[in-house]
């Protein structure tokens, strides 16, 4: 994998699903997570990683809200979760 400033296609993200990764301050994680596809986008491709339909549609309407660029952003639904065995990709663009 190259340094963040070696030239790369994209940046890989899971966007933020399990409360327990922050115990007491999930609330506030996805605008953070937002925030960081936003200023990412600015530069680059940024491909999510979501666990299903429902994620990638509030994941899609935070960055709407966010003001994250839409044609430098993509999905990869991964069938089960990211933590699932068998995992089946479907990649769309935001």
């Amino acid at each position: 994998m190259p340094a963040e400033w070696e030239p790369h296609e994209s940046t890989w993200l899971a966007w933020p699903h399990f409360r327990g990764d922050w115990p007491g301050k999930f609330d506030p994680i996805p605008w953070v997570y937002a925030e960081i596809v936003r200023n990412l986008a600015r530069h680059e491709r940024v491909d999510l990683i979501v666990n299903n339909a429902s994620w990638e549609k509030s994941a899609r309407a935070l960055l709407e809200k966010a003001g994250a660029p839409r044609f430098r952003t993509t999905f990869a639904s991964i069938a089960g979760g990211p933590t699932a065995s068998g995992r089946a990709i479907r990649v769309a663009s935001f």
